[in-house]
């Protein structure tokens, strides 16, 4: 992970590198090194880029099973190839426990109400989200997208982003 310093610099236009699915706290601190650079620097901090992987069933738990069928060869090779993104996780026998705090996955309801909640606690704007992975056809992935800009698209649309950082998340405490 990039130096506090580099973070801030790097930030003003590529997405805050993390983690999938970071906890809000972990991020809120991340986000104010962010903040307190560009106060350095004599600028104005903004809402950040922040990506989420995810994906979308009409049960949390078929969502879960594809989830595992289109990711978690990639999460394995991440792990094989010495990311720390999973450490100490079992990804080839509990692959739903390691990736349930990583990984937005549910019901578009759920889906939508978690990526809302996300962009109401966060200053972020914009968020990028992943519902694809090089293992899908094309056909799963237009399906995916579509069914993003119906069900999960308008409910992020209808709030209105946080543009500041919950002071209460960076108190010293475990992660959310």
């Amino acid at each position: 992970m990039p130096r506090p310093a580099s973070v801030a610099r790097q930030s003003m236009a590529m997405p805050m590198p993390a983690r999938p699915r970071p906890r809000c706290a972990r991020v809120a601190r991340r986000y104010a090194i962010v903040r307190d650079g560009f106060a350095a620097r004599g600028k104005a901090f903004t809402s950040q880029p922040l990506r989420r992987n995810i994906q979308v069933g009409d049960t949390r738990e078929e969502a879960m099973v594809e989830y595992a069928r289109v990711a978690q060869g990639r999460y394995l090779t991440y792990l094989n190839k010495g990311l720390d993104v999973m450490a100490n996780t079992d990804l080839e026998n509990e692959f739903a426990k390691a990736v349930s705090s990583h990984a937005v996955i549910g019901t578009d309801d759920q889906v939508a109400a978690e990526l809302c909640d996300l962009v109401q606690t966060l200053p972020v704007d914009p968020i990028l989200l992943r519902p694809t992975w090089p293992t899908m056809s094309s056909d799963e992935m237009i399906a995916a997208l579509d069914r993003l800009g119906r069900t999960v698209v308008p409910a992020l649309r209808a709030i209105t982003p946080r543009t500041d950082i919950d002071e209460a998340l960076l108190a010293p405490q475990e992660d959310q």
